[in-house]
């Protein structure tokens, strides 16, 4: 389990400093980037910090987690249902 949160660690801090970079070589030509791009990054970002903290708090014993079903779950199965309720609260 270890090996898995530093391996996220540096897959975060390398697409962040990467990014940086990248955002630095177009600042310096003048040129803006584009939203699609820094709106992936930030998801991915996310996506990253959020695996990232739910590896850690597994291996704290001292955190009370009530509700632990799991990251997918969590996540990504309840944000679909919340635009889902949002959609038919609209129509």
């Amino acid at each position: 389990m270890i090996q898995g949160k530093k391996s996220i660690l540096i897959i975060l801090l390398s697409l962040s400093l990467l990014i940086a970079v990248y955002d630095l070589i177009l600042f310096i030509n003048s040129i803006f980037p584009t939203d699609y791009l820094q709106t992936c990054f930030g998801l991915v970002f996310l996506v990253l910090v959020i695996m990232w903290v739910d590896l850690d708090s597994k291996e704290q014993n001292s955190i009370y987690r009530p509700y632990d079903y799991g990251f997918f779950n969590v996540y990504f199965l309840d944000s679909i249902f919340t635009l889902l309720f949002y959609k038919n609260e609209r129509d």
